[in-house]
């Protein structure tokens, strides 16, 4: 049967389907590296850069410290070659970058609020002492 179809094809036309066919596996193969430059080298690092410039640092900094770390994390992974990792981290920290900066943005955090130390204005709270009492 493949030497009918050989037979029946011209010599350009299997040399398109043999190209077609190394175009296909190449192709197949740079699935790890694309997902991971539009995931981490676009996405992440932008929303990344963004939450730093809408403040969350200071505003939200446990999602955007998270957002820096699992950007870090994608590209040392990246360097490895383990791309499909890098790529979950890069979504961990596009996820956590998108929650700082709507944290950032709402202008609180999630959790108690904590006065700075060391205002002059501000008095620590005073504590009563109160003596202990001894049984026998």
């Amino acid at each position: 049967m493949w030497r009918l179809m050989t037979t029946s094809l011209s010599q350009q036309q299997r040399l398109g389907l043999l190209l077609l066919a190394c175009g296909l596996v190449i192709s197949l193969t740079a699935c790890g590296p694309i997902s991971y430059i539009t995931q981490v080298t676009v996405t992440a690092t932008r929303l990344t850069a963004e939450a730093e410039t809408a403040n969350a640092k200071q505003l939200a900094p446990y999602e955007y410290w998270s957002a820096k770390t699992y950007l870090h994390m994608a590209r040392q992974k990246a360097g490895t070659a383990d791309y499909e990792l890098a790529t979950t981290y890069g979504e961990l920290a596009t996820k956590m970058a998108r929650k700082a900066i709507d944290v950032a943005a709402d202008g609180r955090r999630a959790g108690p609020q904590v006065a700075p130390i060391g205002k002059e204005d501000e008095q620590p709270p005073s504590l009563k002492v109160v003596p202990a009492t001894s049984q026998p």
